[in-house]
């Protein structure tokens, strides 16, 4: 019964409704077939497995769009800082080299 229980936990992160449908009625199944269930906890069980069951597995991905485009505008920022480090570098050698020494 755990088992199956982790088997429709899965197929809801999946976004799988066959899977999670017929694991909980499966385990609704075995839960009737091997226990009692002529106690109030088992009846609550019960209904709550036939509940989740009849529960629509919607599987909403979110869209990368927003993160590709992060991304972009990020690595195009990088290469000017680059590029801008890089001439900061230069004007900074440029400006420490020694004179050239002009002989008479």
């Amino acid at each position: 019964i755990q088992l199956l229980l982790e088997q429709a936990q899965l197929g809801l992160l999946r976004g799988d409704q066959a899977v999670y449908t017929a694991s909980l009625n499966e385990a609704a199944k075995r839960v009737k077939a091997y226990l009692r269930t002529n106690t109030g906890e088992a009846e609550a069980f019960l209904t709550k497995l036939s509940d989740l069951s009849a529960a629509i597995v919607q599987s909403d991905v979110p869209s990368i769009e927003g993160s590709v485009r992060a991304v972009k505008v990020f690595r195009d920022f990088w290469q000017q800082e680059k590029i801008e480090r890089q001439l900061g570098r230069n004007a900074i050698e440029a400006a420490t080299e020694p004179a050239p020494v002009v002989e008479q």
